[in-house]
């Protein structure tokens, strides 16, 4: 395996790391983080991609939005991509947000989605 696809192999497996940590807040009512680690596990897939495409680091961005744009994916959910970003961001420096249940499932169930797509982007 090269080097190049070690990279690529750790960020993908940070991110599915991410991704189960998203499901266990759900499953424990942490319905805040359920948001925060949906949208690291996106980033951690966005900058594997961006790795493959350009062999560098990606910036150091927690962003999605810009993060899409970077690798040209304007297929995904934009105002998705926004909320995320939005959530990890407040989650760090606001005391007054919070998510529900239903918001926190849905979340949980849009991202699942674009990490499937991201990383069959990934994977090609």
């Amino acid at each position: 395996m090269s080097n190049n696809n070690k990279v690529v192999r750790a960020w993908l497996k940070r991110a599915e790391y991410d991704l189960e940590t998203a499901k266990a807040m759900l499953e424990a009512r942490r319905y805040l983080y359920v948001g925060v680690m949906a949208q690291q596990a996106v980033e951690k897939l966005f900058k594997a991609v961006y790795f493959k495409k350009f062999r560098k680091e990606a910036p150091r961005t927690h962003n999605l939005v810009y993060l899409a744009e970077l690798v040209d994916i304007s297929e995904l959910d934009l105002n998705f991509l926004g909320k995320l970003t939005y959530l990890y961001s407040e989650s760090r420096y606001s005391l007054t947000i919070s998510i529900t249940k239903n918001e926190a499932k849905e979340v949980y169930k849009k991202c699942l989605e674009v990490f499937s797509w991201l990383k069959k982007e990934l994977l090609k």
